[in-house]
């Protein structure tokens, strides 16, 4: 069943252009999440930060790594182990908007967060 979870389980926390804060509703939708992982304890999390394109590449994954730390902790604070959160920073590696789009510049300010077997830890640590 585990398993089933963690690939039906694909979350997007998003951000406000240049923001790293994780808003007040989210962090309950985060809360409830953390509750539920709390007993599936063969799971760990992958949090991946992400930015859209503008802006310096540095400053995108800097910006990146920062939403990611914040979702991060805001999990460690519902409860979840740091040892079963791993966080990357994208920055705008995977960023799809057109400039001109702000809609779709708005998908690309995110964390992705998505549920992985706690087996898979050393697969993952090694990529």
């Amino acid at each position: 069943m585990q398993d089933a979870v963690g690939e039906a389980l694909d979350v997007h926390i998003l951000f406000k252009t240049d923001n790293t804060v994780v808003a007040d509703e989210t962090q309950k939708r985060l809360s409830r999440l953390a509750n539920l992982l709390a007993r599936m304890e063969g799971m760990s999390i992958r949090v991946g930060g992400h930015a859209d394109a503008r802006g310096a590449e540095e400053h995108n994954v800097q910006l990146s790594a920062q939403r990611a730390a914040s979702v991060r902790e805001t999990l460690i604070r519902a409860g979840i182990s740091a040892s079963r959160i791993f966080v990357d920073a994208y920055g705008e590696q995977y960023a799809s908007a057109d400039e001109q789009d702000l809609d779709g510049l708005a998908f690309d300010c995110r964390a992705q967060l998505t549920l992985i077997p706690t087996g898979s830890v050393e697969r993952i640590a090694r990529q």
